[in-house]
């Protein structure tokens, strides 16, 4: 399975409509827009994500395996909470 995209990106929570709208992260928020629309293009079969805000083991890189992704974020235009299902 050959690697079709790859991308290193900041945190995307300034693209969420729970904080207003911010001129000084336009071009943060189109350059991942277009690494949204880079992934949707690609089409890959597997889509894999690190971060290092997960399993912590000192001194070695920890691959977890879970059957959903979940989180909660509040700002001050409101508030998002989403769960999906993986496989």
């Amino acid at each position: 399975m050959p690697l079709t995209y790859a991308a290193i990106m900041p945190h995307g929570d300034e693209l969420l409509e729970i904080h207003p709208p911010q001129p000084a992260l336009e071009e943060l928020r189109a350059c991942l827009r277009s690494v949204g629309q880079g992934i949707r293009d690609a089409a890959p079969d597997l889509v894999v994500v690190c971060s290092p805000h997960h399993l912590r083991v000192p001194g070695h890189l920890a691959i977890a395996d879970s059957a959903y992704l979940e989180g909660s974020l509040e700002g001050p235009l409101g508030a998002i909470r989403m769960r999906a299902r993986t496989d």
